[in-house]
């Protein structure tokens, strides 16, 4: 279990702190490669942080961004991550990065079945190359332990879990609109993963993971990942021995 946690006071502080932070991995992976993927979630919580890596001195033309995660809706509703993206991190300088969307936007807009759309977009995410390997991926995460919309009550869980494939398509049972997501795999093997954390509530989820993962029994990898299933995939990133998560939580 790896977990590194960077407290801050004030939301500003934290955001400038991971902003720099991306900044640095951008940089250092651009150095060996043509592009560098960044990978962000959704949600309000960010805006603070979509605000400063937007004003980041990088080279955005070398850059792609994309999502975590995304609902499979219209950018005209209110819960698309891409349209909040649009909005709040390309902008400025940050315009000139590639946009890379993980839902085709047309389709999102005419379909009536999000499911399928959310099948769609995740067999569209696993054989477009621009996807293959980010950089970068900032997490966001839940109160019940999800992050990256996968959803310990959606009938596609064990698979998210299990698959060797990039992106899953979920359908959770608590939460409104299907979805297109990064699977366990995927996140295990990402080299630079942070975790954005604002809140007493959050942290509370955070330390509660963490003990549940401490208190865990013994056990090789397989099976300490089938008895932690339950708890959601950051406890399982937490228990995972290959995984180093970098928490930035500030407490307001």
């Amino acid at each position: 279990m790896t977990v590194q946690f960077h407290f801050f006071e004030e939301a500003g502080v934290a955001a400038q702190a991971l902003a720099d932070a991306v900044r640095g991995d951008l940089q250092q992976a651009l150095e060996s490669a043509p592009r560098a993927l960044l990978l962000v979630s959704g949600g309000r919580s960010p805006l603070p942080l979509f605000a400063l890596l937007a004003s980041q001195p990088l080279p955005w033309a070398q850059i792609d961004v994309s999502l975590v995660d995304e609902r499979c809706v219209p950018l005209a509703d209110a819960d698309s991550n891409s349209a909040l993206v649009a909005r709040h991190l390309l902008v400025g300088s940050a315009a000139a990065a590639r946009w890379v969307p993980l839902v085709d936007e047309a389709l999102a807009s005419h379909a009536s079945d999000e499911w399928a759309v959310a099948q769609q977009a995740g067999m569209a995410a696993n054989h477009n190359a621009a996807l293959a390997q980010a950089a970068v991926v900032i997490l966001g995460l839940g109160n019940d332990g999800h992050t990256a919309s996968l959803f310990v009550d959606a009938p596609q869980w064990d698979e998210a879990r299990q698959t060797s494939a990039r992106y899953v398509a979920l359908q959770p049972q608590a939460a409104p609109h299907a979805r297109v997501g990064l699977s366990l795999q995927a996140l295990i093997g990402q080299r630079h993963c942070y975790v954005w954390s604002c809140g007493a509530d959050k942290l509370a989820t955070l330390e509660r993971l963490v003990a549940l993962v401490r208190d865990a029994p013994t056990q090789p990898t397989d099976h300490l990942t089938d008895h932690l299933a339950d708890a959601g995939p950051l406890a399982l990133l937490i228990a995972h021995p290959k995984v180093t998560l970098h928490v930035f939580h500030s407490a307001r």
